[in-house]
C-alpha cells in the first residue's frame, strides 16, 4: 500500500492538528495505517476557506441556543407568547431559528416546568400555543440574568 501524503492550503492547515495534514504523523501518533482526510477536512478543502468561517449550526446548538431559550423566557415574563411570534422576534435578533427547532424547544421548556401553554381548543388542533412564564420559570430567569450580567462585566471591556 502506498502512502498518501495530503497537501491542505495553508489557510486549512492552520486550522488543523499536524496530524490531520500528514497522514504518516497521523500513523506515529495514533499508531495507525495513513487515512484519508475526513469528510469535514474533505468539504474545508472544496469550498474557500477563511478566517472568518464557522460552523454555525455548532455555534447555533452550543452556544446561541441558551441566548434563545433566555429570549423566550423573557418574553413570556412579559405576557403570553405563540410560537411563530417567537421565530419572528428571534429572526428581528439575528437568529436564525426554524420552527423544527422552536417548538420541540418550547414544549421541551414547559416539560422542564418553566413555561405553561395554553390552546383554544375551540379552534381546532392546530390553534396557535399561548405560552406563560411559571413561578419556576421566573426563578430561572432571575438565575440567568443575574449570571449573564456578571459575565457581560466581566468579558465586556469598559469604555
Amino acid at each position: 500500500m502506498s502512502s498518501q501524503v495530503f497537501c491542505f492550503p495553508e489557510s486549512v492547515r492552520n486550522r488543523l492538528a499536524a496530524s490531520d495534514c500528514d497522514p504518516m504523523l497521523a500513523s506515529e501518533e495514533r499508531n495507525l495505517k495513513p487515512r484519508l482526510p475526513s469528510p469535514r477536512l474533505a468539504s474545508l478543502l472544496r469550498a474557500p476557506f477563511t478566517s472568518s468561517d464557522m460552523d454555525h449550526k455548532i455555534v447555533n446548538r452550543e452556544i446561541l441556543l441558551a441566548l434563545w431559550k433566555i429570549h423566550i423566557l423573557h418574553h413570556a415574563d412579559e405576557g403570553e407568547v405563540v410560537g411563530q411570534w417567537m421565530l419572528g422576534e428571534l429572526r428581528e435578533h439575528g437568529y436564525d431559528v426554524s420552527p423544527g427547532t422552536l417548538y420541540p424547544l418550547l414544549r421541551r421548556m414547559e416539560r422542564f416546568g418553566w413555561l405553561k401553554s395554553q390552546q383554544d381548543r375551540k379552534r381546532g388542533p392546530k390553534s396557535p400555543r399561548g405560552y406563560r412564564l411559571t413561578a419556576e420559570g421566573r426563578k430561572v430567569l432571575k438565575l440567568v440574568l443575574r449570571q449573564v450580567q456578571e459575565l457581560r462585566a466581566e468579558a465586556v471591556p469598559k469604555r
